[in-house]
């Protein structure tokens, strides 16, 4: 992708990736979030079994948070993400969670991310409003989606002080 730099030239990026699943649109719900988009995969591969797994970055917050995914027969893919899973895995702290599509054990995690457009950094584009929660031990908690300066998908839940 050709971009300007900051001092003004000319300047190309390139992304390699084997496999990925791209971002078409991230729906907030009542419930939680839905993301729809197109799987970006070898032909043949095995899509079986896929569930949406949001992955804590740090130690801090609970295991992997699953969620529910559906792939279409063209490779297009809904996957939803309850509040509820993300909100009692959290640690009451400020958590930042990586969203994957995740297969069989033994089997590379597919990274949610945007990358088929002219956008070089998406995260102060897109962006998403906040979701406002009770967690459990911690009290009033709020969170929300986010693109990651590398374009992929992650959401972050923290104390909501306000």
């Amino acid at each position: 992708m050709p971009y300007r730099t900051a001092d003004g030239h000319l300047s190309v990026f390139v992304r390699h990736r084997v496999e990925h699943a791209e971002v078409h649109a991230v729906l907030v719900g009542q419930d939680g979030w839905l993301v729809r988009g197109g799987l970006v995969v070898p032909p043949g591969t095995d899509l079986s079994g896929l569930r949406l797994g949001a992955v804590p970055r740090k130690g801090s917050a609970g295991s992997t948070v699953s969620g529910s995914v559906s792939v279409g027969h063209d490779g297009t893919f809904e996957a939803h993400l309850p509040f509820a899973g993300v909100v009692a895995a959290s640690s009451g702290g400020h958590d930042d969670w990586d969203l994957w599509l995740e297969r069989e054990p033994g089997m590379p995690r597919i990274r949610l991310a945007r990358f088929f457009d002219d956008i070089l950094e998406r995260k102060r584009i897109d962006v998403y409003p906040t979701q406002h929660w009770h967690h459990p031990t911690q009290g009033p908690a709020r969170g929300r989606v986010f693109f990651t300066p590398g374009n992929e998908l992650s959401f972050t839940v923290s104390p909501d002080k306000d």
